[in-house]
């Protein structure tokens, strides 16, 4: 393992001064050309080299010992702190891709670069880890990140939304509701057989004409100007759950009718005995079955029964003739009102009675019925007389009488 810089610069200057000292205890123990030795003992400068030459061998010798043990010591420890990981590279860019190549080409090796960053590490002993990159291979890519909601398409968005639909809580109808809410908005996707699965029979039927309702709707208001056609609205309606049966709204006795919504009723439904009685059955429907017959007629078919039944035991004491109501138009109708006259016998006795309507829908195969109560008296106090007409006319005759007085007089 490489050692710090510093301390292989140490050894390197020992060892060069170890050689210089050699180099210069070498050229001192060389003898002189020019000066012969004289007999007898050396003169003083030998002695000084020999020593200094003996001094800087020993001195050579020292250091090379210690080389020695440097290299058979321990690896140096880099502590931890300061080399830990390394940051991936950014990918090169085009220039640098091309002075890439250009330093291949000219035979120069890429130089490997050692990046340095801090992180703190869990096991104290661990020993530190050092990676490097090489500036010609590209860096490892980091992890994508999760996609942006914006950039996914409409199949990716509604894929996400039905996923956590079925990851989230809620029984099982609601989430199979969920999920035909949200297939809705992609008429090609049916609902996953899974969310289905859980569901009896008649909660499955309810859930795929929930769908059916919603892509309904969504077509009338995506199709047109935004404008909703009730009608069609209605129709489709009835082909998705079915017609619905006839149904009488509204039943009233009535003294006049002059049309739908626009009647006069009596303000009892006490009569007195003895004598015939007659009246105004008024009935609005709803959930009739028009159908179209050709040349653009449309047809309502209808019949109507009244039959009078005794309240005390339920015994039928009068009926009227059954009735058939025939109504043709060019548009269906959305208001429809029948109205029938009748008449109470005379002979009727004193009692609380129960006149019974019943209307057939032809077309739809449906019946409704309604009850109203009569009461037959023979005090005619007990009964309230209409004074309405009697009240209507003094009230006209009153207004005549003041634009006579505000009238001018010919001849004045």
């Amino acid at each position: 393992m490489n050692r710090p810089v510093s301390d292989r610069l140490t050894v390197l200057l020992a060892a060069a001064t170890a050689g210089g000292l050699l180099l210069f205890a070498g050229c001192n123990n060389a003898p002189p050309k020019n000066k012969p030795h004289a007999s007898g003992s050396p003169p003083a400068e030998d002695d000084a080299s020999n020593r200094a030459g003996r001094a800087a061998e020993a001195e050579a010798q020292r250091l090379a010992e210690a080389m020695a043990r440097s290299n058979a010591a321990d690896e140096v420890q880099i502590p931890k702190a300061e080399v830990l990981w390394i940051e991936p590279r950014p990918e090169p860019t085009a220039e640098q891709s091309h002075g890439a190549q250009a330093n291949a080409t000219a035979g120069s090796a890429p130089t490997p670069s050692l990046e340095l960053a801090a992180q703190p590490s869990a096991d104290e002993d661990a020993p530190p880890q050092v990676k490097t990159t090489d500036e010609s291979e590209p860096a490892a890519k980091r992890k994508p990140a999760p996609a942006d909601a914006a950039a996914l398409d409409r199949a990716e968005l509604l894929d996400a939304l039905l996923a956590r639909v079925r990851r989230g809580s809620g029984t099982a109808m609601q989430k199979a509701l969920d999920e035909a809410l949200l297939t809705a908005a992609d008429p090609g996707r049916p609902i996953d057989p899974d969310a289905m699965a859980p569901l009896d029979d008649t909660q499955r039927e309810q859930v795929a004409q929930f769908q059916s309702m919603v892509q309904l709707f969504r077509h009338q208001l995506t199709a047109s100007d935004g404008r909703v056609d009730r009608r069609a609205v209605e129709i489709a309606l009835d082909d998705l759950f079915g017609s619905l049966p006839l149904s009488i709204r509204t039943a009233e006795l009535c003294r006049r009718v002059e049309g739908f919504g626009v009647y006069e009723p009596f303000e009892s439904r006490t009569f007195m005995a003895g004598r015939d009685n007659k009246m105004i059955i008024y009935l609005e429907l709803e959930n009739f079955t028009p159908v179209e017959i050709g040349n653009g007629q449309h047809e309502v078919r209808l019949s109507q029964e009244v039959a009078l039944y005794t309240d005390w035991d339920g015994q039928k004491v009068w009926r009227h003739e059954t009735q058939q109501i025939v109504d043709r138009s060019r548009n269906q109708r959305r208001d429809f009102f029948v109205v029938q006259m009748i008449t109470l016998p005379a002979r009727l006795n004193v009692g609380k009675y129960i006149l019974k309507v019943d209307v057939t829908d032809q077309h739809g195969g449906s019946v409704d019925g309604v009850p109203i109560e009569i009461n037959l008296v023979a005090d005619q106090s007990l009964v309230r007389e209409d004074t309405t007409a009697d009240e209507d006319r003094a009230e006209l005759i009153r207004k005549l009488l003041e634009e006579d007085d505000e009238r001018p007089l010919l001849g004045k």
